[in-house]
């Protein structure tokens, strides 16, 4: 492996890293994604901090080098577009006031930074990784999971999908079952922000809570449901039952419950080996109705029947005064009469 070198560079030459880990697009407008990074990552300290010490020469960008005179920043984004944004206010769209009160009080208004140059990607990926996976600065599991699928990408195509893993895994430091799941797991997150997260309220690349990707991904059953082979990479999801299950575990009631927490999904996993459960949640009912039909035979559903109505001829010796809520409890009556009337329709057909 060709070691860096290190090199002052002008901000001029320097571009923003846009395939990087911290930089989730939303948009394919570059100064709507910029705006976007900006505020997700709280630059204002940051400016403050560069106007008035500069850069740190003991942590330089990481940077590739696209031509004898320009740099892609693969590390240090965050801190390029601070800077960037110190000599030129107007490649955001937002606190300008703030930005322009910063720039009239900075001692420092760096014109060039230090960088590592690398020769290309490949050799950057090995110190990121170390870094930002098993190292000190690591990343979010979604970022992580963003830089693992970045290096299995600039693996040759000549090795096979376990290969690939075998070496990334090596190269950082981790282990093969996590970079697996991380790949696995990132494929189903980009088909989700392909599909625009299903319009569902409020959901994005910054609110997605990819946890609960790889959570799913150890129950047989919702990878299964998914369409997943755990295998191999796959292109054969099913986006029907994809959204399905975006849905349950991402969309909000009025109450901001889904119907799905994040500690049910192995009782999913459940659900989803049994057609009979299976349609009886996707009809609106419970996690817990649907899982109780699980394991129940024809004759326990008659002998359950015939123990209920045992118990309805007992009415007469309750008192009616003393229901706790007549309204509700009308409600269930009616239901009980409403079904009771479909299952005596079913027999005698």
């Amino acid at each position: 492996m060709i070691q860096p070198t290190f090199k002052l560079v002008d901000i001029a030459d320097l571009s923003i890293g846009f395939s990087s880990p911290r930089i989730l697009q939303d948009s394919q407008n570059e100064k709507e994604t910029l705006t976007h990074f900006f505020l997700d990552e709280s630059m204002i300290s940051l400016m403050l901090s560069i106007g008035e010490n500069g850069f740190s020469p003991i942590e330089p960008l990481i940077v590739t080098s696209v031509n004898n005179l320009e740099y892609e920043v693969i590390d240090g984004n965050r801190r390029l577009l601070a800077s960037k944004i110190l000599n030129n206010p107007n490649l955001i769209d937002v606190q300008q006031s703030t930005i322009r009160e910063i720039i009239s009080g900075c001692k420092i208004i760096p014109k060039e930074v230090p960088c590592l140059v690398f020769e290309n990607k490949k050799d950057v990926f090995i110190h990121l990784g170390f870094l930002h996976i098993t190292g000190l600065k690591t990343w979010n599991m979604l970022k992580k999971a963003h830089f693992l699928h970045e290096c299995y990408q600039n693996k040759s195509d000549e090795l096979s999908f376990d290969e690939k893993i075998r070496e990334i895994a090596k190269s950082i430091g981790t282990r093969k079952g996590y970079v697996k799941q991380s790949l696995l797991g990132f494929q189903v997150y980009k088909a989700i922000e392909d599909n625009l997260f299903f319009k569902i309220e409020s959901l994005n690349g910054k609110t997605f809570r990819f946890n609960i990707i790889l959570e799913s991904l150890k129950q047989e059953n919702i990878c299964k449901f998914l369409g997943i082979n755990v295998s191999y990479f796959t292109s054969d999801l099913n986006l029907i039952n994809l959204q399905k299950w975006t849905i349950w575990l991402f969309e909000k009631n009025l109450q901001g419950r889904t119907r799905i927490q994040e500690n049910n999904i192995s009782d999913l996993d459940i659900i989803l080996s049994n057609e009979s459960a299976i349609e009886l949640f996707e009809s609106g009912h419970s996690l817990e109705t649907a899982k109780s039909v699980i394991g129940k035979s024809d004759n326990s559903f008659f002998e359950s029947v015939k123990k209920y109505a045992y118990i309805l001829d007992d009415f007469d010796l309750y008192s009616v005064d003393k229901i706790p809520d007549k309204r509700n409890f009308e409600i269930d009556l009616k239901r009980i009469s409403t079904l009771t009337n479909r299952i005596l329709k079913k027999i005698s057909n």
